[in-house]
């Protein structure tokens, strides 16, 4: 063969991630018979049962296009990766095994036929209901069945997070965060990313899997225990390409491995507990006390690994709370509320105090009457700009705490709304307009109200 002739060869740029879905008892076996016949190296994870269902994970080496790659033999001694369309590969997944290949890009196979036609879907009725049947049956593939995290900070804002949830949570505080979990479903809690709070930490089951994750700059950091990945090497052992790489140097690079530097980074690991960590994050599989080790290592409370373990239910917790979905609006609503009792009690506290001394009061402001004057000598403008301030500050501040700050990031925004108060309330001297107004007024306020009345 001309050298010219020779199908170009490919470097692996990423990765492409399909989930199969098939009745079959030895569905995971005719998977990797397919594709080892297609020539396509990957790795393959299975998931539980659910229903009559058999799903499996495939992830597929493609190049800087998105094409999938496969192992071809060029000539004679002459070996690489060679991309293709992934709709090819899709359509013979999706023919040969009588099976529902879902992609980032749909759904193929199964009741829908391949590719799938938006203009058929309402032609028959029995074929839409089964492909209702399969898509749910997409959407529970590798769901995560029970979900548990903790957030650093006062659960002051906890129906924000609710709302990014979509359903109500169940909540308790301890030491200085607080636990949550789900009341309905966890996998669209999982999926909502509501727990993707700064200094907080998820921990998750999923069939036979245990997970923890937490967010990071870079995005989530999710480590798994117990995925046995089956490796599809499609080559004969001694074929190698140019470079003298074999398809098995190539499939592991699509094999997670543990990552403990971004744990030991985002929590301030000392090296005693980084090396904890190192063994933790290396062990393939799990067991009951998985959840407790990490947590004793992050120096989380407890509550989160016994709900985590199932050792107790969050609902059961002295203290716990169900926390409904909420606006922004609502929870700004609240803030405002809160500060007004605030104001109230500090107007309570002046009551009081100018009762027991008021002499002592009246002494250095010249005069009560000149102090409550100064108060209210402010332009319309001034307020509205003072008020369009405090919102926008108070706003701010429900933001940041919904996204999970701590107060050493967010102490501007508190001093900000305390300026905001603070200078519309303390006095500007100066000359003071006539009081002669002023005075009635405040005398036909202290008047009896039947008295005035009467006149």
């Amino acid at each position: 063969m001309a050298a010219d002739n020779l199908p170009q060869v490919a470097e692996p740029a990423d990765e492409i991630v399909l989930t199969l879905l098939g009745t079959d008892a030895d569905f995971r076996g005719r998977v990797e018979t397919s594709l080892v016949r297609l020539g396509v190296p990957a790795v393959l994870l299975v998931d539980v049962q659910r229903g009559v269902f058999h799903s499996v994970l495939v992830k597929l080496l493609s190049d800087k296009k998105g094409r999938p790659l496969r192992w071809a033999t060029h000539a004679i001694g002459v070996h690489g990766l060679q991309a293709f369309e992934w709709t090819d590969l899709v359509a013979e997944l999706s023919t040969e095994l009588d099976s529902v290949v879902a992609t980032a890009s749909g759904i193929f196979g199964g009741a829908a036929g391949f590719p799938w036609a938006e203009e058929d879907v309402d032609e028959d009725p029995d074929e839409n209901a089964e492909m209702d049947v399969e898509i749910a049956a997409i959407d529970s593939a590798f769901a995560v069945e029970s979900f548990t995290w903790y957030t650093p900070g006062a659960p002051d804002i906890v129906g924000l997070i609710a709302q990014q949830a979509g359903q109500a949570l169940t909540v308790c505080a301890t030491g200085p965060g607080y636990v949550a979990g789900p009341t309905e479903s966890p996998n669209s809690v999982s999926e909502s990313g509501c727990w993707q709070a700064k200094g907080g930490v998820f921990l998750a089951r999923s069939g036979d899997r245990r997970g923890a994750g937490f967010s990071s700059k870079q995005g989530p950091v999710v480590h798994w225990w117990d995925e046995r990945w089956i490796l599809v090497d499609p080559s004969q052992p001694w074929e190698v390409d140019a470079d003298g790489r074999r398809v098995r140097d190539y499939v592991d690079l699509l094999v997670p491995h543990a990552e403990p530097s971004p744990w030991m980074t985002n929590f301030g690991l000392d090296d005693e507990r980084a090396e904890q960590l190192r063994v933790l994050l290396r062990k393939q599989s799990s067991d009951d006390e998985t959840f407790d080790r990490l947590v004793t290592v992050l120096g989380l409370p407890t509550l989160l690994s016994d709900v985590a373990s199932e050792r107790v239910k969050l609902v059961d917790v002295d203290g716990v709370e169900t926390i409904q979905p909420s606006t922004l609006r609502q929870e700004l609503a609240a803030t405002f509320d809160d500060l007004k009792g605030i104001g109230r009690e500090f107007k309570d506290l002046g009551r009081e105090l100018t009762d027991i001394g008021r002499e002592e009061w009246e002494r250095p402001l010249a005069g009560q009457d000149r102090w409550r004057e100064w108060r209210r000598r402010r332009a319309p403008g001034y307020l509205a700009l003072m008020g369009t301030g405090f919102v926008l500050a108070a706003a701010m501040l429900v933001m940041r705490l919904a996204e999970g700050a701590d107060l050493g990031s967010t102490w501007w925004r508190f001093a900000l709304l305390a300026y905001c108060i603070l200078e519309v309330a303390w006095p500007r001297r100066g000359t003071a307009p006539d009081h002669r107004a002023f005075d009635a007024t405040e005398a036909d306020e202290a008047a009896d109200p039947a008295d005035a009345q009467h006149t």
